[in-house]
């Protein structure tokens, strides 16, 4: 065993839970209010899977870039 911390208390589960809900609700209601970024990723990985890059990282990259030339 590397570490022997102790186990959490039942109230340090339940506050990190308590937590955990909280920073998932946040998410949800950001990207609720950017439904553009369900589209986009959506796109991003239809091209990855089509194209099969050697590189998907910077595919993605220059995939990003394309979109910023193609709005500027």
């Amino acid at each position: 065993m590397a570490d022997s911390q102790p186990p959490l208390s039942f109230e340090q589960v339940n506050q990190l839970k308590a937590k955990r809900a909280d920073v998932e609700d946040g998410l949800r209601a950001w990207v609720g209010a950017h439904p553009e970024l369900r589209r986009m990723m959506s796109d991003l990985v239809a091209a990855v899977l089509r194209d099969k890059p050697e590189d998907p990282v910077a595919f993605a990259k220059e995939w990003v870039a394309a979109l910023d030339t193609a709005e500027a």
